[in-house]
């Protein structure tokens, strides 16, 4: 999915070692083909192209995905809206060739997408199914995909015989049981800004962690910072700068937890995170006119996650 990845596991031999590994890679390669958004031919790629009101199979993994997002655009009261595809293409182009999206453009794509016009179902043979009313299905499910990518992986370490692994996709990380003799992985936590030193450590253990924020992707356009951020319901990036660190049972609840409170903000995020399904939010935020960021955390009990 474009990311770089590291795995540390601790086993028995390095032939148990190199089993796990390949099975997590097998998995890897199987299952981000469907989600793949930088791929033409991928399954998420290929919806625009569906006929309205057609039921058409897709696969167990791009379901899943979509299932998810659907439960996060809940969660989130729209923060998170992977209908929303072609909003996030407007800015990803203004961002490349330094120039403002047309806000018609804007207007139309927040139009054009909503959840109410999508339906999954289960046919009799207990494969899912799509249906959509309307000119065009278009889905981005990058939110929440690699942290889908790395439950499932983890399950296959799981099931090959390891249970102390950690593997870390750019920033992304899920970890099992702690490493011999250690309370937990210990895992440093970004400041707001370049330079800036870790704001903590935490120690993880059988849980994700993953950061969002605008310290990597942004641009200057006519002397004024955007961001990557994108907030779904006004088509416009978030203004404030921001990053957002979230710990969760899952990867995909981190990743895609992550993405919608970092466009919530610390106010609205502190209201609805309590019934989102993750553990703690580390909340950093630069007020405008300011220099030095604000910080809030909260904690969850652990959230027994949904079976799949």
């Amino acid at each position: 999915m474009g990311s770089n990845l590291d795995m540390v596991l601790y086993a028995e031999s390095l032939d148990a070692a190199r089993a796990a590994f390949e099975n997590a890679i097998d998995c890897l390669e199987r299952h981000s083909i469907p989600l793949n958004h930088y791929v033409a031919e991928s399954e998420v790629n290929q919806l625009p192209s569906l006929s309205a009101r057609s039921p058409r199979p897709i696969s167990p993994v791009l379901a899943r995905a979509i299932e998810r997002s659907r439960q996060w655009f809940g969660w989130s009261q729209g923060a998170f809206d992977s209908t929303q595809r072609e909003t996030i293409q407007l800015w990803s182009r203004a961002r490349r060739l330094k120039t403002l999206p047309d806000p018609e453009a804007i207007q139309k794509a927040l139009q054009r997408s909503t959840w109410e016009k999508i339906e999954l179902r289960e046919d009799a043979q207990r494969s899912m199914t799509i249906t959509h009313e309307g000119p065009r299905l278009s889905l981005d499910v990058g939110g929440l995909a690699v942290g889908l990518l790395l439950d499932d992986m983890m399950l296959a370490i799981r099931e090959s015989g390891i249970t102390s692994a950690l593997i870390n996709a750019g920033g992304d990380i899920i970890v099992s049981d702690p490493p011999p003799n250690r309370e937990g992985w210990s895992i440093s936590v970004a400041g707001l800004q370049w330079g800036d030193a870790p704001l903590l450590n935490v120690e993880l253990r059988n849980g994700a962690i993953t950061s969002s924020g605008d310290l990597n992707q942004f641009a200057m356009i006519d002397g004024v910072r955007y961001g990557h951020i994108i907030d779904p319901r006004s088509g416009r990036p978030v203004s404030q700068r921001r990053s957002v660190t979230v710990i969760a049972d899952q990867a995909i609840d981190a990743d895609a937890g992550a993405t919608a409170l970092a466009a919530l903000g610390h106010e609205e995020s502190f209201r609805l995170s309590e019934r989102m399904p993750i553990r703690e939010v580390y909340y950093l935020w630069l007020p405008e006119n300011e220099t030095n960021p604000h910080f809030r955390t909260w904690v969850y009990p652990s959230v027994n996650a949904p079976t799949r």
